[in-house]
């Protein structure tokens, strides 16, 4: 299935690590079908239930595996959405993004999940995900990538200025479920 964004990006070739500073091709990036993929994504989601409950104060559920394939940034449609799957060497799913080319302006794309299989994390999955986000971004003229990040997950805010993200501003709370969060909003100049 070739899937397509608003403006023009061919999601349908998979990310090898071809473009990854070390050449290692132990990850996958490739867009994610709603049907063949929802079982894979579901795993993902249901055993990252440390993300999930810290998020939403309950562990995951059928909404969260749902919500994911039909989530959308304001002013957008599911067609205009990346969402995007990591996979192991062996090809097993052990992560889920979702992204928003050419949101919230032009220049601009906006990362709205990287959740990534308890198992999955520390293994380089997450650099390698950015990185091909960040060249399809660059590709497509994006000048910058955003994100928010939960004000209690320090692990989170970590990895991302690691990989040159920089702190914009503080969101005030905002409700998840049952319950109330600060986020950081973070930059990435390309």
């Amino acid at each position: 299935m070739r899937t397509r964004v608003s403006r023009g990006f061919d999601t349908s070739a998979p990310y090898d690590g071809a473009m990854s500073p070390d050449r290692r091709a132990d990850r996958a990036v490739r867009p994610l079908d709603p049907d063949a993929d929802r079982a894979g994504a579901a795993r993902v989601i249901y055993a990252s239930a440390d993300y999930l409950t810290l998020v939403n104060g309950e562990p995951p559920n059928e909404r969260d595996v749902a919500e994911f394939f039909t989530d959308v940034a304001p002013g957008r449609g599911v067609g205009e959405m990346l969402k995007l799957g990591i996979e192991s060497a062996d090809g097993r799913l052990v992560g889920v993004a979702d992204v928003a080319p050419g949101y919230p302006g032009p220049d601009t794309w906006y990362i709205g999940l990287l959740l990534l299989e308890p198992s999955a994390r520390g293994s380089g999955a997450g650099r390698r995900a950015f990185e091909w986000i960040s060249t399809a971004a660059r590709g497509q003229g994006a000048r910058r990538i955003l994100i928010s990040v939960l004000e209690e997950n320090v692990a989170a805010l970590d990895f991302w200025r690691h990989l040159g993200f920089v702190v914009l501003q503080r969101l005030e709370p905002r409700r998840f479920r049952m319950r109330d969060h600060a986020r950081y909003e973070l930059e990435h100049r390309l």
